[in-house]
């Protein structure tokens, strides 16, 4: 069976949380390759396995592995929850600023999107964030899709120290 590939022009910033320090880089992501998936197909809901959907349609829940990069695109690939994945979408969350405010910088969003995720992990989750077990990553808008109003930080929960997931990590 084919497994959906989501296709988004934002860029993929990493950020492991690790409870002894508060923040940091994470390592261990899996490689990022592959070939380009096809044009996605219309229509929000949530993600089958086979479908083609934009980034905008990912709901909570939803869990993925990223299969290419290319400049600004970042692809993602809808897996089973229950098996081997990268990534479990815990939710989106909308930064403060104005369309037209100034780019706040990747180290900005990087130190802020992690906390700013925090509420969205916490409800998908069912308990505190505590850097055991599970961590917090984030896609953020990129320079280019800032100019354009893109403000949503995608919530991204993924095992300990960026390990993958075999199993769902909502409750």
């Amino acid at each position: 069976m084919n497994a959906t590939i989501i296709k988004t022009t934002l860029s993929l910033i990493m950020i492991v949380t690790l409870a002894a320090c508060g923040g940091g880089s994470g390592g261990g992501q899996p490689p990022i390759a592959g070939p380009t998936p096809p044009s996605p197909s219309p229509g929000p809901g949530t993600p089958e396995i086979g479908a083609v959907i934009e980034m905008a349609d990912l709901e909570p829940g939803t869990c993925v592995d990223p299969i290419g990069l290319d400049g600004d695109l970042e692809y993602l690939k809808v897996t089973d929850c229950n098996a081997t994945h990268a990534f479990e979408i815990a939710g989106t969350v909308q930064r403060p600023e104005a369309v037209g405010d100034a780019f706040p910088g990747d180290r900005e969003l990087a130190l802020t999107s992690n906390r700013d995720c925090r509420p969205a992990f916490e409800a998908h989750v069912g308990r505190p964030y505590d850097g055991e077990g599970l961590a917090i990553n984030t896609i953020v808008p990129s320079r280019g899709t800032w100019r354009t109003g893109d403000r949503d930080i995608i919530c991204l929960i993924t095992g300990e120290n960026g390990a993958p997931l075999d199993q769902p990590a909502g409750g």
